[in-house]
Formats: C-alpha cells, sequence, structure tokens
C-alpha cells in the first residue's frame, strides 16, 4: 500500500494478514500489535503546485 492507513484498512477488512502503520490508524480500526520497535522521528514536507500562489488565505512566495 501507498498508506499506513489504507494498509491498515486492508487487515481489518480481511485482505490483508499484516500491515505497516502508526498507532493511530491501529487504534482507529481496532488492529493488535504483533510487534513494536518504538518511536521512529520523522519530518514532514509541504507541497504546492507552482502556479498556486495562494493557499486558503496564506500568500506563499513563487519561486522561479
Amino acid at each position: 500500500m501507498n498508506s499506513t492507513s489504507v494498509a491498515a484498512i486492508h487487515v481489518k477488512q480481511g485482505l490483508a494478514d499484516l500491515a505497516i502503520t502508526n498507532e493511530n490508524a491501529l487504534r482507529e480500526h481496532d488492529l493488535e500489535f504483533v510487534s513494536q520497535y518504538g518511536k521512529i522521528e520523522m519530518s514532514w514536507s509541504l507541497f504546492y503546485k507552482k502556479e498556486n500562489t495562494m493557499i486558503q488565505g496564506i500568500y506563499l512566495p513563487v519561486h522561479t
């Protein structure tokens, strides 16, 4: 799957036996841990289409 939440849904629906997912999806879909490897630090990036210079009232710089 390209989404940990979709992977959790597949397990809940019986379409998969296991999923790599996060704790939020685990709780939301009433799954159980098989094994937990601890917390993983992750960073997130915000992306937007280059020609879009305003998103929800926040003006973003256009780099050329």
